[in-house]
This record gives C-alpha cells, structure tokens and sequence, in this order.
C-alpha cells in the first residue's frame, strides 16, 4: 500500500473516529447545559485546565521524537516512557502541595475538590501517552481511532448520567477520569510492551539526542497550549467561573473542525512526511495537503459561525445565552488555526523544532496579551483576541517555511483561497434561510445546515473544482485499496 494511501486512510480513520466522537461528547456536553451552571462548568473547567497545564509543562517531546523518527528502535521508546513519566509526575507532586496558592490567585474555594482526583487522572495517563506515539509511528489509526470514539462515548454518557443524579460539577470531574482511564487501557493494551517498556540500560548519548529534539518541542507543546488552554484562566481570572464556563463552552464547539480534523490532518501527515525521502515530494504533499485541508475545514468553521445563533436558542439553556455571540466570533480561529497546525507537522517532519519553539512564543505572547488587553472592553473582544493571534501565527509559520525552502508565500497561500471563497455563498445560503423562516426552531436549524451544505458542495466545485476532484480521487482509490488490500502492506 502507498504511502498517500496509508496517509488518505490514516486521515479518513482518525478524523472519522474523532468527529464520531467528539459529536457524541457533544451531545453529552449540550445535555449537561440543563443540569449545570455555568460557574459550575467553569470551577471544575479550570481545575483541568490547570493540570493539564501542568502535564503539558512536563512533557519533553519525546513522543514527537518518535514519530518523527521511524526507525526508532525500543529502546528509544523506553527512553522516552521513562522521562515523559518520572518528570511528569514529580510536577503533578508539586502542583498537589500548590492547591492553596491556587484558590487564592482565582478565588475559587471550591478547587480544591476537584484538583487532587484530575492529578490522580492525568498522572494514570502519563503511563499510557508512549504507546499512542508509537501506534501513530506506525500508522496504526485504527486502534487510535477506536480509542478516540470509546473515550469520548464513556465521557458523554457517565457525565450525563451523573449529572442527572444531581452530583453537580463532580459528574464533568469523574467522567474526566474514566476517559483517561479507557484511553490508557487502550492505548497500552494496543501496543506489545517489548516495543515500549523492555527495561534498557539509560544511554547519555540516546538521551542528548532526544533532548536535542524534545527540549525545542517542549517549548513549542507548552506555548501551544498555553495559547489553546491557557486562555480559560486568563478569562477566568478576568471576569469570573461563570463568564469562563461559557466561554468555555464556545471555544470547545468552535474549536472541533480545528482539533478534531484539522490537526487530526496533521498527526496523519507527520509520519506521512518523515518517511517522504526528498524535500521537492515534501513540498508538493506540503501544498496539496493545504488545498485538501482548507476543502475540508473552511466550511465547518465558517458554518459553525453562521448557524451559531439558531444553535445556541435551540439546543442551550437560557442561562447559556451569551455563547452564541462567543461561537460566532471564535469560529474564526477554526479557520486559522488547521493552517499553521499542518505546517507544525511539516516543520517536525524536516526537524526544525526551534523555529516551531519561535512561532509558539509568539503566538502565546500575543493570545494572553491581547486578551488582555482587548479584554477590557468586553469578554467578546477577548474572543476576537484569539482570531488574531492564530490569524498571525498561521501567517508566521507559512513566511517560516518561505524563508528557508524557497516556496513563494503565493504558492503556500494559494490553496487556501477557493475554499475560502466558496465558503461565501454558502453564509448568504444560510442567513437566506434564516430571513425566510424567521424563528428558530429545531427544524430551522437542520434546514439551515443542510442548505449551507449544498450550497458549499455546489460552489467548491465551481470555485475549488481541481481541489475538490482531487479530494473525490483520493477518498475513492484509497477505498478502492483498502477493499483490494485489507492487510496493510510496506510501502
């Protein structure tokens, strides 16, 4: 099997697997919205945020290191299980001996009830994290996939079901633990331990080459996420557990076309562009991959903004009214952010982790300041805050690439425009309806959705015609060979 097909059917298992997923965490999410406040959903909100801050900050790269790294033998990969745990978990040890300066500093009494039992959570999937990176070296999206949808299906259901029974704020806190939990019992079950956790002698030299590798990432992964997550104590600090819950709660709807297929795209291409043997295929996979990634993500994120309105007066408790403003504004950086992700995977792939260290630094700089900032006249100017700082991030990271291969910023940025452009008639589709019918209702919403869908199909391949064949010839012929060849061959 090639290896673009490999890639189509990574792509097509893990985006699949995730918006499956991710779609019924959703509905367990929106359910949870008639049992919970939205200070409620923020105290405990921020409790994950800030542990999962903490294991974030403890993670050395190594996992990307393998990935990136195909040949990579076991013993590289007990090297990394080793430090990505230890480190870990003496960070976890020392955020538990800070739980009092925490509620000072966001005036949250009620962390302390939380913190200690999403320590326990995030330290069980610290053990389970090296296995994932190798099933993704060796292209094994199937079982990640599977992992994905089981977690996200165990999340949905114990969290509506506790909720229901009146455990308040703890529903969201324990079904946070049994999704680690599956994701860990998966993860490790999936992955012989030989080609992970044979003991092996520590080697200085295995270390320094990891080290060379992973401390650029580790910069890079802690300002990534300080710029997606760090954000929520920034609000919180700001405008208080209520503001934050619904802030909160938009950014996750907002941010699915971004994580769950835009980056799931990128976790496909890394090992897809490593085991790529000269920089020229590198650049036109680079270029082509733009093109399918915009076909796909532009009208989720645009859509999402359009039909936010009817979605929120649909499916939210009034209590939750404020999100609708908030998801329309930060949709925006569903349209940003895939961009300069798919560009992260191309810069691990060709090893060049500190110019990635850079972009994150600045990208991180910017969200928390400009959220402060803008802030001050309003949460949704903070929400327009974040737009810009991923607008100017994706923007850097592709001058990056301009700068060092040669690629014209026309030729990187070209892909992007006729999905882009095809994304217009189909807002004017959307709010037509929307005019026409005047309230909003459940079937308003489905006759929303559906007419900003044929609307968007009937324009790409007026607007983005090449692009959109392309995706059609890929997605059949890498069926065609999964039904010819259900055994995965060498490329």
């Amino acid at each position: 099997m090639s290896l673009t097909t490999k890639a189509v059917l990574g792509a097509i298992w893990s985006i699949s697997a995730s918006v499956g997923g991710r779609a019924l965490g959703l509905v367990g999410t929106l359910i949870l919205t008639r049992f919970l406040a939205p200070a409620e959903y923020g105290v405990v909100s921020v409790a994950i945020v800030i542990v999962t801050t903490v294991d974030v900050l403890s993670s050395p790269g190594f996992g990307q290191y393998l990935v990136a790294h195909p040949k990579a033998g076991p013993e590289v990969a007990f090297h990394a299980a080793f430090f990505h745990i230890l480190v870990g978990w003496l960070l976890l040890v020392v955020l538990l001996g800070a739980q009092g300066m925490l509620v000072t500093l966001f005036q949250m009494p009620d962390l302390v009830l939380y913190l200690p039992v999403v320590v326990a959570a995030v330290a069980l999937e610290r053990i389970g994290y090296i296995p994932t990176r190798v099933l993704a070296r060796d292209m094994r999206f199937d079982v990640l996939g599977l992992r994905s949808v089981a977690s996200e299906v165990t999340y949905a259901v114990l969290a509506v079901l506790l909720a229901w029974r009146g455990w308040g704020a703890a529903a969201v806190m324990w079904a946070f633990v049994a999704r680690k939990v599956v994701e860990v019992v998966i993860g490790v079950g999936a992955v012989e331990l030989r080609d992970w956790m044979a003991p092996t002698k520590l080697s200085l030299e295995t270390t320094k080459g990891m080290l060379d590798f992973g401390l650029p990432m580790t910069g890079a992964n802690v300002l990534h996420y300080i710029s997606h997550r760090g954000d929520n104590l920034l609000i919180a600090g700001m405008f208080g557990p209520a503001a934050v819950g619904q802030y909160n709660f938009a950014y996750n709807i907002a941010d699915i076309p971004a994580t769950h297929i835009g980056e799931h795209i990128g976790d496909v291409l890394l090992p897809s562009f490593a085991n790529l043997p000269t920089m020229e295929e590198k650049h036109r996979a680079l270029l082509r991959a733009s093109g399918l990634l915009a076909l796909v993500v532009f009208p989720l994120a645009v859509g999402l903004g359009a039909v936010a309105d009817t979605l929120v007066a649909v499916l939210l408790d009034p209590r939750w009214a404020p999100v609708a403003p908030m998801l329309m504004i930060l949709s925006v950086l569903s349209i940003f952010r895939p961009a300069g992700w798919l560009v992260v995977s191309y810069l691990m792939a060709v090893k060049r982790t500190r110019t990635l260290a850079v972009l994150e630094t600045v990208k991180a700089i910017l969200v928390l300041s400009l959220i402060y900032v803008l802030g001050h006249w309003g949460i949704l100017w903070a929400c327009t805050a974040i737009g810009v700082a991923f607008g100017f991030q994706a923007i850097a990271s592709h001058y990056s690439v301009h700068r060092v291969d040669h690629l014209s910023m026309w030729a990187l940025t070209k892909p992007y425009l006729p999905p882009l452009l095809a994304c217009v008639p189909m807002v004017g589709g959307v709010l037509g309806v929307r005019v026409l019918i005047g309230r909003a209702t459940w079937w308003s919403l489905l006759v929303e959705l559906a007419a900003g869908a044929a609307v968007y199909v009937a324009s790409a391949f007026i607007v983005a015609g090449p692009q959109a064949r392309d995706l059609l010839h890929l997605l059949r012929g890498a069926v065609r060979r999964r039904r010819a060849n259900p055994e995965p061959e060498d490329a």
